[in-house]
This record gives C-alpha cells, structure tokens and sequence, in this order.
C-alpha cells in the first residue's frame, strides 16, 4: 500500500467480521488500523489460527493505493 500524495492514510483492518487486535494483529496493526505513510508491504496478520478466513479493508481516506501480490 501507499499513499498517492505526501499525506498518510488509514486502513480500517477486520479478521471474520471483527476489528483486527490483540494476537491476531500483524505489528502495522494498532487498533485495528493502519497508516500508510509511504510505499511498502505492511503486516497485517499475525495468526497462528490455520484455516479459512475473511480479511477485509476499508479505506478511511480516499488518497491510498494498493497493490496485491500472489506467491506459489
């Protein structure tokens, strides 16, 4: 993710329909957001709860970019 100006944004982060604490949160994660202040991969996730799950992002403002990437 990044910002598309200078001005950082901030990404709502939920997990299963609940907001992204405690274990589960990757260390970009406070509250359940992150701000995205410059270009680069951000930690989300940090579980060790194998299994399927729903990861979602709400953009809080309307200045970020995000680019995803597949590995396997």
């Amino acid at each position: 993710m990044r910002p598309k100006g200078k001005a950082e944004g901030k990404v709502k982060v939920t997990l299963n329909d609940k907001l992204l604490t405690g274990d589960d949160a990757g260390e970009d994660v406070k509250e359940g957001v992150v701000t995205v202040g410059k270009d680069r991969l951000y930690k989300l996730v940090q579980s060790d709860k194998p299994g399927q799950h729903v990861l979602k992002l709400e953009f809080l403002d309307s200045n970020l970019e995000l680019y995803a990437f597949t590995f396997g």
